[in-house]
């Protein structure tokens, strides 16, 4: 007995070559919308969401840093996020005491501290004002006590 070979599609009769193409496109797209991840949804820009949490984990990493361009850039992203209208989304409280150390820290530039300081008005003016207002007199730099009166007598502690 002889065996050939034979080519399926030679010898197959079964389905047309368009609707083999149009079954095997369609299954891989099946299969690529059971693999898709199911909560991939925007989001309501009123929800506290992911990206707003993740947000302020990146900024706090920046405020940490030993780096002092990307502390300042941290700081500077606070202060801006803060003036907006939507500045209760974003929860910077973990940051503020790095933001003290960097402000009491004497080694650090004045501008630095400074931005250190509006860093903390920007996430909470009253407690800011009520924890300097009893320490703006033990302050060497003039330049710093100068912008610490001026930020508590802006919130009527001073």
């Amino acid at each position: 007995m002889k065996y050939t070979h034979r080519s399926l599609s030679s010898s197959h009769c079964g389905l047309p070559a368009f609707f083999r193409h149009t079954l095997s496109v369609l299954g891989v797209l099946l299969m690529l919308l059971l693999l898709a991840p199911s909560n991939a949804q925007a989001q309501d820009p009123g929800e506290k969401g992911y990206w707003k949490h993740h947000f302020v984990s990146q900024v706090n990493t920046l405020v940490r840093s030993t780096n002092p361009a990307l502390r300042e850039r941290g700081m500077e992203l606070i202060i801006e996020v803060q003036s907006r209208e939507d500045a209760t989304a974003f929860d910077f409280s973990d940051a503020r005491s790095q933001l003290y150390s960097i402000f009491f820290d004497r080694r650090n530039t004045d501008q630095q501290r400074i931005l250190a300081l509006s860093a903390l008005f920007a996430t909470d003016s009253t407690k800011t004002s009520e924890t300097l207002a009893t320490w703006v007199d033990e302050e060497s730099s003039d330049r710093v006590r100068r912008h610490v009166q001026l930020a508590v007598s802006q919130t009527g502690r001073g």
